[in-house]
């Protein structure tokens, strides 16, 4: 799973997410401090809060710890919650009162303090549910979630995380449905029960698609493909990594594309479409040639010969490694003696009677 500094920027970010709602009814600082937060400027909403009346009421000081905490401000974040939760308290106000507790939860993993977390977490989520606050739990499930896994309790952890989503079933939009997909992932990843995770990766990569996050999409659709192939459904993993080219394409990636081509090819000689793969694999020595790069070229055709190996294609085999080490030779590459003694192992393969007749 994300690690717990990227999982707390996160929840800084969700927090600031459902916080533009309460916030936003009135154009004021906060509401345009929060809109900051939750575009990742930290540093700009601290500004703006510590300069707005509402600076020292209790969702002003439960914002500036997010604030702070985001900018890792440790002993101040803390501070800042602990007089949200205080004033908070003063003056009945139950929402965000347990956002502050939510608030210390987080503040506590970011700190390694798992115990602490676990408490300030559930009595963050105590409050919000008991006064109807359902939607603004959902970050604090999602840490609950953290520190179950911190207690190597994966079961515990995709509870939570159901939790968080059934709560989320009614608000598509809500940007913590993507740190819900990622952390599922995640822990069915970790128990390699990789056919419960990909319908949460492909949720994941509706999200970001949604969102029209080309370089996370083509993230995603790497991880399906790889999925897929292991789960053995190849036409499924050709079908993400031919979108993962054409978001490379699309990204202007170029140096990446040879690499996403090998893949395909690679992936489509698995699916028995030899053709294919052998398509692909020249398309991306082409665009090696055209940039000059010779190393490359040379892996790609090594690549090459492995994948005929494999098939038992010996004759295949011979054939790329022949090409490779003229490349090899050229740049006088290191590996070159020992790849010459592969190429006399694929020939000798590939014609065993002649070997015999040498004998």
């Amino acid at each position: 799973m994300r690690s717990i500094p990227a999982l707390i920027a996160l929840l800084c970010i969700a927090l600031a997410a459902s916080g533009v709602q309460w916030a936003a009814a009135a154009q004021n600082p906060l509401a345009k401090a929060e809109q900051l937060l939750a575009a990742g400027n930290a540093a700009r909403a601290l500004e703006l809060i510590e300069a707005a009346p509402q600076a020292r009421d209790a969702r002003g000081l439960e914002f500036k710890g997010r604030c702070l905490l985001a900018l890792e401000r440790l002993d101040q974040a803390q501070a800042a919650f602990q007089q949200a939760v205080t004033k908070a308290e003063t003056h009945g106000d139950r929402l965000t009162l347990g956002r502050a507790h939510v608030g210390l939860g987080a503040l506590a993993l970011r700190r390694g303090e798992v115990d602490a977390a676990d408490r300030s977490l559930k009595r963050g989520v105590g409050v919000l549910e008991r006064t109807g606050h359902k939607l603004a739990a959902v970050p604090a499930y999602v840490r609950l979630a953290e520190t179950a896994l911190a207690r190597n309790d994966p079961q515990s952890a995709l509870s939570y995380l159901f939790m968080a989503e059934s709560i989320l079933a009614t608000h598509p939009s809500n940007p913590a449905r993507l740190d819900i997909y990622t952390g599922v992932v995640a822990i069915y990843e970790r128990q390699e029960q990789l056919k419960q995770a990909i319908p949460y990766m492909e949720s994941a990569y509706r999200e970001v698609a949604a969102r029209n996050k080309t370089a996370q999409m083509r993230a995603w659709c790497y991880r399906i493909s790889r999925a897929y192939e292991k789960t053995a459904d190849l036409e499924k993993a050709l079908a993400w990594q031919q979108k993962e080219l054409e978001l490379a394409q699309t990204l202007g990636r170029t140096a990446d594309i040879p690499g996403i081509l090998v893949d395909l090819g690679v992936l489509s000689f698995k699916h028995k479409k030899s053709v294919q793969g052998r398509a692909y694999f020249e398309q991306a020595l082409e665009l090696l040639h055209s940039a000059g790069d010779e190393v490359k070229q040379a892996d790609v055709l090594w690549q090459l010969s492995e994948v005929y190996a494999l098939l038992e294609d010996y004759g295949q085999a011979a054939a790329a490694m022949r090409r490779c080490l003229e490349i090899e030779q050229r740049i006088n590459a290191p590996e070159l003696a020992q790849d010459r003694e592969r190429l006399k192992r694929f020939e000798r393969l590939n014609n065993p009677e002649k070997e015999r007749d040498d004998e």
